[in-house]
């Protein structure tokens, strides 16, 4: 099953970067900042797509509880792997220092 939403806290995360970035702050401290200002963006819109999740496996039919069980797996591998895999990448370009310019 695909995640959408997986992409997006990609977009959010490096918006809020470029935004710190513009700021004329550094490169580790826009990482560190940008990855602090997306978290809970990325947080909300799953967190409400779980909740949509959880209320279809409940008042679902056998078909539909099968979609929402892969949802909710879906969407909690997702935010595990795309904000911390995420953040540990980014930890590790910035450490790197060819992207300082």
């Amino acid at each position: 099953m695909h995640n959408p939403k997986g992409h997006l806290s990609f977009v959010i995360t490096f918006a809020r970067i470029k935004e710190e970035l513009a700021q004329k702050v550094t490169l580790e401290g826009a990482c560190r900042k940008g990855n602090e200002n997306s978290f809970m963006a990325i947080f909300d819109g799953n967190f409400t797509t779980l909740l949509v999740a959880f209320i279809l496996f409940i008042f679902g039919e056998s078909s539909v509880k099968g979609f929402a069980t892969m949802l909710i797996i879906s969407i909690i591998v997702t935010f595990l792997v795309m904000v911390y895999l995420n953040r540990y990448i980014i930890k590790l370009f910035v450490r790197c220092e060819k992207f300082e310019k």
